[in-house]
């Protein structure tokens, strides 16, 4: 069980698999972007189920938000922001 909190305030004591019909204590990776050097004002994270799902919504976290072209990354900074993605448990 977590508690929910966020911009609604904390509304309830819930469990992850009651909301979004998944299992409690499943492995899921996640990234937050103010981890980022440079994006430390940025509030945005995003959790999912693959390394691969994380990625994509980091390419489109980066181009709506930060106005960057993801195709442009060279591999150190794709090594970079692959060692932000976290494993974590949902």
């Amino acid at each position: 069980m977590a508690q929910t909190t966020g911009r609604f305030g904390d509304f309830a004591k819930i469990g992850y698999g009651e909301v979004f019909g998944g299992v409690e204590g499943m492995d899921a990776y996640s990234y937050t972007c103010r981890d980022c050097e440079g994006m430390e004002k940025c509030p945005a994270s995003v959790v999912a189920e693959t390394k691969d799902e994380v990625w994509k919504l980091i390419e489109l976290h980066a181009q709506v938000a930060h106005e960057e072209e993801p195709a442009d990354w060279d591999k150190e900074t794709k090594d970079y922001l692959d060692t932000l993605i976290r494993a974590v448990s949902v």
